[in-house]
């Protein structure tokens, strides 16, 4: 079966206000989470494959594919080699962000330690976080 940019560009107009307002109302689900974490990790998260698990389920990463394939269909489709190479290229791109981010997690890590730390760094993502969802539904 072959990749159809016309099916993506057709209904992406349809569905967009509909992610919009899916990936507003995550990140809005997200800046209040963070002042209900408890101290105790989650089970899913602990260890590799829960990591793992959590990135295949990860609506951030889903939404970046449909968005990215949807912007640039000519692009980054219409043929076999280069939709399987943009594919490869946005993987490096994801990994890359990823790895970055764990790595500040972990230089980081100790900080953490120190409540005021923590919160001083949730209050600042969940601002963050709440900034990015009203302008995803304002724009």
């Amino acid at each position: 079966m072959v990749f159809s940019t016309e099916f993506v560009t057709r209904n992406y107009a349809a569905i967009s206000p509909y992610l919009k307002w899916i990936g507003a109302l995550y990140m809005a689900w997200l800046a209040v989470s963070l002042f209900f974490h408890s101290t105790k990790k989650a089970v899913a998260r602990d260890g590799y494959a829960g990591g793992l698990f959590l990135q295949f389920v990860n609506p951030k990463g889903i939404l970046y594919g449909i968005t990215v394939y949807a912007s640039f269909p000519s692009i980054l489709t219409g043929s076999i080699a280069k939709t399987l190479g943009s594919a490869v290229f946005l993987t490096a791109i994801g990994f890359t962000a990823i790895s970055t981010w764990t790595l500040m997690g972990s230089a980081l890590s100790r900080h953490f330690e120190q409540p005021v730390f923590r919160l001083a760094f949730n209050i600042v993502m969940a601002l963050l976080l709440a900034y990015s969802a009203l302008s995803i539904i304002l724009h």
